[in-house]
């Protein structure tokens, strides 16, 4: 079998690693540069990270806007600069007054209201850049900068239980489903101003990125694991994942986009380029196939179809057409 050579991989990614640190391991477990990420999860977080390898990393940004959906651990009574548990407490509510916040009914309201937000702040603590720079090196530096301001969409937001651990302070767990770039710690930090008495998540789990969910992401762990098997060759570690289904083609990201089933001199035609004739309405999300691959993606106007961008070679289409 030939080591694959492009694809996804769902990285469970574990607590204290940056995104750009997952990608850089692997990079090193395919021996490949061309790797990358489809949107960044904090350190503090878990979860669904969608790694795209080879000729695949042309898909990443589509992925990009894709909704997404987390579990969030909150702490009530305090908040903090960077609105999660890595920061340092800038207000705290008395115990006193978290009394009544143990009982689900009264948070759950408020829990839900959040669906209604639809701006958001970046937060001060975050990767977004402003001159080229991250807000976090400003704060880091003390500086104030004008922070801006991004629409967002809260689809769901769901209180699943409260509990009383001894020291007093009420832990929510929630899950929510938001638009692409909306900060949970920041619906964490709202929440708790909106009950009155502050608050900061204190664990997060990225559930799903679009369709793709933990079903099918695979701890980085095992992943190192089964590069060492593998003797920490490249090859033989893309043969192994592939075995075990751990690489998605990437076509599965056009799943829902029209579709358009191509002939082996169509496909041609459009990996040099070509205009070619099309049966799809117009559209300017277009995805073309052969034999089950991804070709590429692009247009249909008046029936001429037009890629924007190509994931297979002639080469590729010919092999193809020759294996049948």
């Amino acid at each position: 079998m030939t080591a694959p050579a492009d694809g996804l991989i769902l990285v469970d990614k574990p607590e204290g690693l940056t995104s750009a640190a997952v990608v850089s391991r692997l990079r090193r477990y395919l021996k490949m540069r061309r790797v990358g990420h489809t949107g960044t999860l904090d350190p503090f977080a878990t979860g669904v990270l969608p790694i795209c390898f080879g000729r695949a990393t042309g898909a990443a940004g589509y992925l990009l806007g894709w909704d997404k959906s987390y579990r969030a651990e909150i702490l009530l009574g305090q908040s903090t600069d960077t609105m999660d548990s890595e920061g340092e407490i800038l207000e705290e509510a008395p115990r006193k007054d978290l009394v009544s916040f143990f009982e689900f009914e009264r948070i759950q309201p408020l829990v839900s209201g959040l669906t209604s937000e639809t701006r958001q702040r970046a937060p001060l603590y975050s990767a977004v850049k402003i001159d080229g720079k991250p807000l976090y090196k400003y704060a880091r530096q003390g500086q104030e900068v004008d922070r801006p301001v991004r629409d967002i969409r809260v689809y769901r937001s769901k209180l699943i239980s409260v509990t009383a651990p001894g020291d007093g302070c009420p832990r929510l767990t929630v899950e929510m489903t938001v638009s692409s770039g909306t900060y949970i710690r920041s619906l964490a930090d709202l929440l708790g101003r909106k009950l009155g008495v502050f608050a900061h998540a204190t664990a997060l789990r990225r559930l799903s990125v679009g369709r793709f969910d933990l079903e099918r992401a695979v701890p980085l762990d095992q992943l190192e694991a089964l590069f060492t098997a593998c003797g920490e060759d490249g090859d033989r570690f893309r043969q192994a994942i592939q075995e075990r289904g751990w690489i998605l083609p990437v076509g599965s990201v056009f799943l829902d986009w029209p579709r358009m089933d191509l002939k082996a001199g169509e496909a041609l035609d459009l990996t040099y380029g070509r205009t070619i004739a099309s049966v799809l309405s117009d559209t300017s999300e277009a995805a073309f196939f052969y034999r089950d691959q991804l070709v590429a993606v692009g247009t249909v106007t008046a029936g001429q179809a037009r890629v924007k961008r190509v994931f297979l070679t002639p080469d590729e289409i010919e092999k193809k057409d020759q294996a049948r």
